[in-house]
Parts: C-alpha cells; structure tokens; sequence
C-alpha cells in the first residue's frame, strides 16, 4: 500500500520506464481521500484499504463479534 500513498500523494513513480507505466496503471484503481486509501470497484462501493492489525481485527469481528452467525443457521 505505502507505494500507491505515495503515488497518489506526491506523484513519486519507480524508476524504471517499464515499472512506472505498469504502476501507473494499477495505481488508477486507489483512490487516496483524506488520509484513507480506497479501492475502486466496478459493480459495489469504493473498498477500504485496511493493513495487516485492521485485517486482523476485521476478520475476527466478522467471525466472532457482531456478525458471528454471518453463515446462518444449519
């Protein structure tokens, strides 16, 4: 994530021709709003770019917390 910040925020680009242009393509997809990057997503609304401890704490809530019987009853 931390290059795409990065990119979005001050414009910095690998130096390598060929690995920018490939960046710069991918880079089109993140949004970077008020300290929080995003996701662009063709068909829902825009994805949370989370690191590794908010992963972490996502998944556990979804799995234990508020969401637990998220699959249903059996």
């Amino acid at each position: 994530m931390t290059p795409i910040v990065e990119y979005l925020r001050d414009g910095t680009l690998p130096d390598d021709k060929k690995e920018a242009s490939k960046f710069r393509i991918k880079a089109r997809q993140y949004e970077f709003v008020e300290g929080v990057l995003y996701r662009r997503s063709l068909l829902t609304t825009w994805l949370r770019c989370v690191g590794p401890l908010q992963a972490d704490y996502v998944i556990r809530e979804i799995h234990e917390g508020s969401c637990s019987m998220h699959t249903g009853p059996r």
